[in-house]
């Protein structure tokens, strides 16, 4: 699969060039929707709305300019909301699930090996969740209280079936090579076997040479067999 864009210029730095990118997992974008929404209506609409018909005299109490500003500010924080939205993914490839976390001044990077999920949970909080199609998808790890979580996600089905793909994948591949293993044992310890029965055969025949060799030397006159 081959991820687009947006994507590649966002993430290709996290995912190395041998890898093969099978999906890459955002949140619901119903999530950024909401919270763009609530903060435009309280936080631009209404005080906008009130400062420029003069609400509780506000053009007397704040300058112009200082309000002009606190809107460009929440302009530049609700693009940051965008961005954050955006940023927080995983990241499925066929050797690992990267956990992103992208935060202003840092960013937070998990890969987790698929031999160390246990099992993975769907969960969903309200009515809202199944109608709109988004569940919070929970891996949980083979060491206790540890789990990774990607909330509200978008096709979770999807992500789910990919992680399984990639693990029975893997199964297989252990299986095979286990398999592998076990031939080049069994024919190892065959040759073995066949080089040792080829030595003692050969050692049977030297012996049975030196018996008729004696029984020649024995039949001469004046012979003595000092072994008795």
């Amino acid at each position: 699969m081959s991820i687009n864009y947006f994507d590649e210029i966002f993430f290709s730095k996290y995912i190395n060039d041998e890898d093969e990118v099978l999906d890459v997992c955002h949140k619901h974008i119903v999530w950024i929707i909401d919270n763009i929404v609530l903060w435009m209506f309280f936080g631009v609409i209404v005080p906008a709305f009130f400062y420029y018909n003069n609400t509780f005299n506000l053009k007397e109490i704040v300058d112009f300019l200082y309000f002009e500003a606190y809107l460009l500010f929440m302009y530049i924080f609700l693009l940051y909301q965008i961005f954050d939205w955006y940023n927080d993914v995983w990241i499925i490839t066929e050797k690992w699930i990267i956990d992103l976390d992208w935060q202003l001044l840092k960013t937070n990077i998990v890969y987790i090996d698929y031999k160390n999920i246990r099992w993975i949970e769907l969960k969903q909080d309200s009515m809202w969740d199944w109608i709109l199609h988004k569940w919070s998808i929970i891996i949980h790890l083979e060491w206790e209280n540890s789990n990774f979580i990607l909330e509200e996600a978008k096709s979770p089905q999807e992500i789910v079936g990919y992680i399984q793909w990639v693990i029975e994948d893997q199964w297989k591949d252990d299986e095979e090579e286990e398999q592998t293993s076990f031939d080049m044992l069994i024919w190892a310890l065959k040759k073995v076997v066949k080089e040792h029965l080829k030595e003692q055969k050969e050692e049977d025949e030297m012996v049975d040479e030196d018996e008729v060799l004696i029984e020649k030397i024995k039949k001469r006159k004046g012979t003595v067999d000092l072994r008795n």
